[in-house]
């Protein structure tokens, strides 16, 4: 069985690693999704399934859009993100993956608060809130 961490664990591990390796959180998160990345299409190897991707604003919003980029660039045909946007609040490395998410040919959809949730009919749901 593999030990799950809790949050702020995760912090912890990433702080470690970002002080003791020389790498970036940006860095760190694009090697996380890469990983994730990796793992993903050695199990889900059939590139017309659809993959829903829910982000949040922080940087676990910031993986799911690096992760839905990079299925992309592997020529998975139906990915799409849904940024669960309920502040104005976002983290520096979630707003530099949006803004190279947007230059591919993802699709995003932005939820706010007042908005009735969208019907969700993908074969895939990776939550990155």
């Amino acid at each position: 069985m593999v030990p799950l961490l809790i949050s702020s664990q995760i912090r912890e591990a990433d702080a470690y690693t970002i002080a003791h390796e020389p790498i970036s959180s940006i860095d760190l998160m694009e090697r996380a999704s890469k990983a994730f990345v990796g793992w993903f299409i050695n199990r889900f190897p059939d590139k017309n399934q659809s993959i829903a991707i829910y982000c949040g604003t922080g940087n676990n919003g910031g993986d799911g859009l690096a992760i839905a980029r990079m299925l992309k660039d592997h020529h998975y045909q139906q990915v799409d993100v849904k940024i669960a946007r309920f502040s104005d609040k976002s983290s520096n490395d979630f707003n530099t993956n949006l803004d190279r998410i947007k230059q591919s040919s993802v699709a995003i959809t932005e939820i706010k608060t007042d908005d009735d949730l969208p019907v969700e009919n993908s074969s895939i749901i990776i939550n990155a809130l």
